[in-house]
């Protein structure tokens, strides 16, 4: 197959690492790749990556997408590179690239939706509608947020896909570049809490930041680290500053060894509103590392409280601090949620299966498409 995908942007972030594992593994299956990324605001590090597992990339960039230029682009090097399907991937991936591969008469088209976006602004959900019809199937990353599609975003049932996202496993030896972490950043505290996110609404820091300040943990023996920028980082720096608890509050940016800061974590802690099934946590669990997250969307799914993690209600910092105060107190329970998780996403989350699914996926769609053209020639 060639396949071109369109997504939003090339930052750090769970769909762009998702999407490497895929562009990897079609690649060794023999299959062709080119990224458009419509956003100018990209990782060096990411493109690389995205190269180096096979696929060309290009840059549109948002000035020329405001002036409809970079449409036409799109547009343009469709019908140049004459592709055998589209996978469109993120919310303006989704809709620009969907509008430009019916523009330039590419078909099929494959979307994927990897969060229940429910902050989406009314125009653009309306757009939405009115292009979801145009793909032939749209791919979920957990069943728990095609409702909101459904009801919201013009997806029809018969188009729905779930494809949960998968994780490497890590077998490398980080214990030095974690024991380094911790001298650097540790600041002789005997936990260490960590989240991987990027500084937005949709992922609950201040919760987080309000839950830390209220732990009955002695405030010498405990430190936060977050994991990720993005547009709050001012804001939560402000809010962790009020509290006082800024000394023991790291904000350690976009980083390239996420791993590396993972494994020198003793618990992983992720409140957020709205997820479709977070790499990030994936990533803590296979890592062995006992998670705190939210009872909602693909996380229902992939942690049932108390066994492969614990579950808190989001917007509740009296409780999640408890839970978090609790697993402090009892290492041999954080141990035996670790051990828990890790199995759970060994064996039932494995990027293998993210590919076998969408190459499967993305066959049946151009097999579908053959019969249809064939049924509609006369004998």
């Amino acid at each position: 197959m060639k396949i071109v995908h369109i997504l939003d942007n090339l930052d750090r972030g769970g769909a762009q690492t998702m999407l490497r594992s895929v562009v990897a593994g079609l690649t060794k299956r023999g299959h062709g790749q080119h990224i458009i990324c419509l956003n100018e605001v990209f990782n060096e590090e990411v493109v690389a990556a995205m190269r180096a597992a096979g696929a060309s990339v290009e840059i549109i960039g948002r000035p020329r997408l405001y002036g409809l230029v970079g449409l036409w682009s799109i547009v343009s090097e469709l019908r140049r590179r004459q592709p055998d399907l589209v996978h469109t991937e993120l919310p303006w991936g989704d809709l620009i690239g969907r509008t430009a591969a019916r523009a330039a008469g590419i078909a099929p088209i494959v979307s994927t939706v990897t969060a229940r976006y429910a902050d989406k602004p009314r125009l653009q959900l309306w757009f939405d509608r009115k292009t979801a019809s145009w793909a032939d199937r749209v791919a979920f990353q957990s069943a728990e947020i095609v409702p909101f599609s459904l009801a919201h975003e013009g997806v029809r049932p018969d188009q729905v896909q779930v494809i949960p996202n998968g994780v490497d496993a890590d077998d490398r030896d980080r214990s030095a570049a974690a024991a380094a972490l911790r001298r650097e950043f540790g600041g002789g505290a005997a936990t260490i809490l960590g989240m991987v996110a990027r500084l937005h609404p949709q992922k609950a820091h201040p919760d987080l930041l309000d839950a830390f300040a209220r732990l009955n943990s002695s405030p010498a023996d405990v430190r936060l680290w977050l994991i990720g920028d993005g547009p709050d980082r001012s804001r939560l720096a402000a809010q962790a500053a009020a509290l006082g608890i800024d000394d023991r509050v790291v904000f350690a940016g976009d980083r390239g060894d996420v791993r590396d800061w993972i494994a020198a974590m003793d618990i992983f802690v992720h409140p957020t509103y709205f997820e479709g099934l977070p790499l990030a946590v994936l990533e803590a669990m296979i890592m062995g590392k006992p998670v705190i997250t939210s009872p909602i969307d693909g996380l229902r799914s992939l942690i049932t409280s108390g066994v492969h993690g614990w579950l808190v209600p989001p917007s509740d910092a009296d409780a999640l601090a408890d839970i978090i105060d609790d697993a402090i107190a009892h290492p041999e329970e954080r141990a035996r949620i670790a051990a828990a998780g890790a199995a759970r996403a060994r064996s039932q989350f494995g990027s293998d299966r993210v590919v076998d699914a969408y190459e499967a996926l993305f066959n049946s769609v151009l097999a579908a498409r053959s019969a249809a053209l064939s049924a509609s020639v006369p004998q």
